[in-house]
C-alpha cells in the first residue's frame, strides 16, 4: 500500500482527519 494512494483516497472520501490520524500513528509506532 502506498502512502501518496492513501491521501488521495482519503481526499476523494473528505476524510483528512483519517489520514493525519493514519499518519500520527505511523510516525508514533
Amino acid at each position: 500500500m502506498k502512502q501518496f494512494n492513501l491521501a488521495e483516497w482519503a481526499l476523494k472520501h473528505k476524510s483528512i482527519i483519517y489520514y493525519f490520524m493514519f499518519r500520527a500513528s505511523s510516525q508514533a509506532g
